[in-house]
């Protein structure tokens, strides 16, 4: 239930704010530090599929934080923001994360658009976009 709520807060507070650091900011490290997400609870469901083999990998690095890897992933795979942030975990953790499945022509189109969202705002060192690629 706490989760919930905090996400509800997370989403009022982008879209009343319109990207105010510190309240996304607090609430992002907030959720990081008091919830512990089971990685395994990301699934087909969780990433978006159009039932083909190919998969658009998101990587890991320092020039981007959750909040951009959260609001790209809603944008860009329309994602839940609660998805998006386990994702945002997975791929800070684990280096990667699976965030699209499909056929060829639709997985170029979301790197694409992953590789042109741009630099992250919030950090002084973001130089570009996240890494994103593709595989079989």
């Amino acid at each position: 239930m706490k989760f919930r709520f905090i996400f509800f807060l997370f989403q009022r507070a982008k879209i009343c704010e319109k990207r105010n650091f510190s309240t996304t900011h607090f609430l992002v490290r907030f959720l990081a530090s008091t919830q512990t997400p089971d990685l395994n609870e990301i699934t087909e469901e969780s990433t978006k599929s159009t039932g083909g083999p190919w998969k658009v990998v998101l990587w890991d690095d320092n020039e981007h934080t959750y909040e951009y890897v959260i609001e790209m992933l809603v944008e860009i795979c329309m994602m839940t923001v609660e998805k998006a942030f386990l994702h945002a975990v997975q791929v800070d953790k684990e280096k990667r994360t699976v965030v699209f499945s499909g056929e060829l022509e639709h997985a170029e189109h979301v790197q694409e658009r992953i590789l042109n969202y741009g630099a992250d705002p919030r950090m002084s060192n973001s130089k570009g976009s996240m890494s994103a690629t593709l595989e079989k």
